[in-house]
C-alpha cells in the first residue's frame, strides 16, 4: 500500500523541491514553475501568506500545487493517491480555494472530490490549452515592427489591458490597478508592441521558467483586427525569446476560440496539453 503525504513549504524551498521533475514538462507545468519562481524571486507582490505544497507518494515526487489567495489552487499533474491526500489536508487545514485550475484530468478529479467534501457542485470554467514553440514559422508579413513598450506607452497599455481582460472575460481590473500592472511590466522590459506608424497590437512575455517563458496580454483593439498584427506581433515577441536563449516560448488559449487556436498553429505553436478550471457552487 503507497504512502502518500503532503509538505507545505516557502517558495524557495518548494521551487528547489519541484523544480527537477516538474521541468520534464516545463511548458505543461509553466504556471505553477512560474508562479513559484515569481513568489521566491519578489515575495513582497502579495500580501496573504501563499500555498505551495509538494505532493509525494512513497517518499517520490507525485505534484505539486500553488495557490495565491484569492486566485484558484493551480495543480500539477497528479495521481488519485495523491489528489485524495491533497483534499484531506485542504479540508483539515481549513483552507478554502476559490477554485481550482489544472492539467484536465487532475483538475477534474481534484474538484469533484473536493466539490463532495465540501458539499458544492463544480462549475467548470474556461477551457484553456497549452501550446509551445521551438521554432518560429513566420507568418505573412504586415507592415510595421514589434517594439519594447516605453513608460510613454503607460495609458495606452492600461487601455489596452482593460480590453484584453473584458475579450477574455478575466476579472475585471480598476483603473489604477491596471496602469500599476502596465508600468511593471514596461519596467521589467517585458511588453511589446507591434507598430506601423502607431501602435496596433500588443503582447507581453511572463512566467519565465528555467529553459522557456509565456507569452500573454496578445490584444489587438476591434479597429485593426483581421489584419495580421496579432500573428506577426506574437512571432516576432516568440523569436525575440528564442534569441535571447529560450529553448521554447509557450502560450494559453481559450479551446473556444478557433481563431486564435489556427493563428498560433500557423507560427509554429504546438498542443502540449488540456487545462480545466472549476469554482464551486454551493448546495450540491
Amino acid at each position: 500500500m503507497s504512502t502518500t503525504a503532503i509538505h507545505r513549504l516557502e517558495p524557495d524551498a518548494f521551487l528547489k523541491a519541484v523544480a527537477a521533475p516538474l521541468e520534464e514538462s516545463e511548458a505543461e507545468n509553466n504556471l505553477v514553475l512560474g508562479i513559484a519562481a515569481q513568489l521566491a524571486a519578489r515575495p513582497d507582490l502579495i500580501k496573504t501568506p501563499p500555498f505551495l505544497a509538494l505532493i509525494e507518494e512513497d517518499g517520490g515526487f507525485a505534484g505539486a500545487a500553488v495557490m495565491t489567495p484569492p486566485h484558484p489552487l493551480v495543480i500539477s499533474r497528479t495521481g488519485a493517491c495523491g489528489i485524495a491526500e491533497l483534499v484531506d489536508h485542504l479540508d483539515a487545514s481549513g483552507i478554502r480555494p476559490p477554485g481550482m485550475n489544472g492539467h484536465a484530468g487532475t483538475s477534474r478529479m481534484l474538484s469533484g472530490l473536493w466539490g463532495s467534501r465540501i458539499s458544492a457542485a463544480p462549475v467548470p470554467g474556461m477551457e484553456m490549452r497549452i501550446y509551445e514553440l521551438k521554432t518560429v514559422i513566420p507568418p505573412a508579413k504586415v507592415p510595421g515592427r514589434l517594439r519594447e513598450a516605453t513608460p510613454a506607452d503607460e495609458a495606452l497599455v492600461a487601455r489596452w489591458r482593460r480590453g484584453f481582460i473584458a475579450d477574455a472575460h478575466l476579472a475585471a481590473e480598476t483603473d489604477d490597478r491596471a496602469r500599476i500592472a502596465s508600468m511593471r511590466l514596461i519596467e521589467e522590459h517585458r511588453q511589446y508592441l507591434w507598430e506601423d506608424g502607431v501602435p496596433r497590437c500588443m503582447a507581453v512575455w511572463t512566467r519565465p521558467t528555467a529553459h522557456g517563458a509565456c507569452i500573454s496580454g496578445v490584444y489587438t483593439p476591434p479597429e485593426f483586427r483581421r489584419q495580421g498584427y496579432a500573428s506577426c506581433c506574437t512571432a516576432a515577441l516568440s523569436q525575440v525569446l528564442l534569441d535571447a536563449g529560450r529553448r521554447f516560448t509557450c502560450l494559453f488559449t481559450d479551446q473556444s476560440n478557433p481563431t486564435s487556436n489556427d493563428i498560433y498553429m500557423k507560427i509554429g505553436y504546438r498542443p502540449v496539453c488540456d487545462l480545466a478550471s472549476f469554482t464551486f457552487r454551493p448546495g450540491r
